[in-house]
């Protein structure tokens, strides 16, 4: 039970910065997994292939001789919390004081249960705002980071950027699509945004996806599936000779947050764009073969007709049935495969990472939400509030975090401490790899900043496990997000406001009538009547609505 809290642990942070930092398919930021493996005898570990950001130097330090205070909120989740109690106690942060004469006042809410967004809007509504605050991407501001400006909630950071933000500047000179990323449609730029850049293809492959169970396809002499007639072969042969009660764990929804199972059917979960054209998934022939196939399934057994009531996270399914007799494919973060193995109890017990299914044989998914982009993307941003008096201190301050040793202060931590530098390049050392707080992921919460402006993609790869990273590789060899629409769409204050208005019904009728057609409450035969109902719930200007942001965001220069 103690492996399975640690691994958990790792993966609740895994899943909120996905959440937090979502943007361009590739900026999340992966917490390290823990290994399992025994200790190695070096006393440091080099995080290879991608030189750090580009930049336009470091400043000179200290930042100012007088004695300034900045206040910034920034949440802080719980096992980061447990560790460090607050960011005062973070190591770069102390470091940081102490380079750039700047002390900061924390102010962080925890994100357990939403608090945070919480404790954002009352801070809002109250007037009481910080120098800086800590916001997503998108914003949690109603109507975004663009309309926190227009309501003078934000400052619009174009001038201070010119003026004393240089390695931020240099970032968006050099990347168009960051650039295009960090400014709204009229020309605003609401703040200033992590930037994750990406120059492998194993940076950019997801960290979850779908397990077999290879002891039972050894068994049984199947091959690996790799089209839905292989998954329905397959997953037959699981009920038949394995008395599996529910050989698919399917996901409460049926629709999976990535996308996959659906997408194999060349259609997305929701708006998508082929080309330029914006499309909405339900309304599309390809959904409808979707749940014509789950409806099967489900008849024949191959799923649980109770699967909408087992409320378990898309990432973490139930042990109950993962970890028994009672499931052979399932959908899973890779950090978690270990603790089915231990759970289950049983010696053969093996899985095996496989691609999500397609129609053909040689078929690619354009629509997978996890698949990240070579290039740049955008993280979580900093905002400067109109509370701030020392605008200029708190971009520079900023500036240094974009900066060649700023970049390596949050991501590494204090060099000949935690790294030290061999032929060019930060190695970590056993005050991380051998670390008291118990594990690596642990010892970055102390070490190192979570919430680096310039995140360090390898040196998150390079804490991965070898057996993850080639279960990674194996979900994103067929996987695209060429169809997925920009996260950093903005639309106007109108179509906010007709939007929500018309998605907000459309979104829930269309998950109800999802699984009322998979379990037979609905028949298929009555598909038709559910896409004109679609139609009059004026779905059509839902579209039309994405459509005028998509090319918007198409034009910004």
């Amino acid at each position: 039970m103690t492996s399975f809290k640690k691994v958990l642990t790792i993966l609740l942070g895994v899943v909120y910065v996905l959440t937090m930092l979502s943007g361009c398919g590739s900026s999340g930021k992966k917490t390290p997994q823990t290994s399992t493996t025994s200790s190695s005898d070096t006393t440091s570990t080099e995080a290879t292939t991608t030189e750090p950001a580009p930049t336009a130097g470091n400043p000179a330090l200290p930042l100012t001789q007088e004695k300034v205070t900045l206040k910034v909120w920034r949440p802080i989740i719980p096992e980061a919390a447990k560790i460090i109690g607050s960011y005062e106690n973070n190591e770069v942060q102390k470091e940081l004081e102490k380079r750039t004469g700047i002390h900061i006042e924390w102010i962080s809410p925890s994100t357990s249960n939403n608090q945070s967004f919480e404790a954002f809007n009352l801070m809002v509504s109250s007037n009481e705002l910080p120098d800086l605050i800590y916001d997503n991407a998108p914003s949690m501001y109603p109507g975004g980071a663009g309309k926190a400006v227009k309501d003078g909630i934000y400052l619009d950071v174009s001038e201070l950027t010119d003026q004393y933000v240089p390695n931020y500047k240099y970032l968006r000179e050099t990347y168009e699509t960051f650039r295009k990323d960090t400014i709204t449609d009229d020309g605003i730029m609401p703040g200033f945004f992590q930037f994750y850049k990406v120059e492998t293809e194993d940076a950019t492959n997801p960290w979850g996806g779908f397990f077999v169970r290879q002891d039972w396809l050894d068994e049984l002499g199947l091959k690996v599936p790799v089209t839905y007639d292989d998954w329905y072969a397959t997953l037959k042969a699981f009920k038949e000779k394995k008395n599996a009660e529910a050989p698919l764990f399917m996901y409460h929804t049926a629709i999976y947050p990535s996308g996959e199972l659906l997408s194999g059917y060349q259609v997305g979960p929701g708006f998508y764009q082929v080309d330029g054209k914006v499309k909405f998934g339900p309304l599309e022939e390809g959904y409808r073969e979707y749940l014509e196939m789950l409806n099967k399934w489900i008849n024949e057994g191959l799923i649980s007709k109770d699967f909408m009531t087992n409320k378990a996270p898309f990432y973490n399914p139930d042990a109950n049935y993962v970890a028994t007799g009672k499931s052979g494919i399932f959908w899973a973060a890779s950090a978690l495969t270990g603790v089915y193995k231990h759970l289950s109890g049983n010696e053969k017990y093996a899985l095996t990472a496989i691609p999500a299914p397609v129609k053909n044989p040689g078929d690619k998914l354009y629509i997978h939400g996890l698949k990240g982009r070579i290039g740049a993307g955008v993280g979580g941003m900093v905002a400067v509030t109109r509370a701030c008096k020392n605008t200029e201190l708190a971009a520079k301050w900023i500036n240094y975090l974009y900066s060649p040793d700023g970049q390596l202060l949050t991501n590494y931590g204090i060099e000949g401490t935690t790294y030290i530098m061999v032929e060019g390049k930060p190695q970590l050392t056993d005050v991380i790899l051998k670390s008291e707080e118990g594990n690596i992921n642990d010892a970055t919460y102390k070490w190192t900043d979570p919430w680096a402006m310039c995140p360090d993609r390898d040196l998150e790869m390079s804490f991965t496990e070898p057996v993850h990273l080639e279960n990674y590789r194996i979900w994103g060899q067929n996987a695209g997000n060429d169809w997925v629409m920009p996260m950093m769409l903005s639309l106007t204050e109108d179509e906010t406001g007709k939007f929500n208005s018309i998605m907000s019904e459309i979104n829930t009728y269309v998950s109800e009538m999802t699984l009322q057609f998979i379990i037979g409450e609905k028949p298929l035969s009555d598909y038709d009547e559910f896409v004109a109902q679609l139609k009059d719930m004026k779905i059509d200007e839902a579209i039309a609505i994405q459509q005028a942001a998509l090319e918007r965001y198409n034009s910004r220069k």
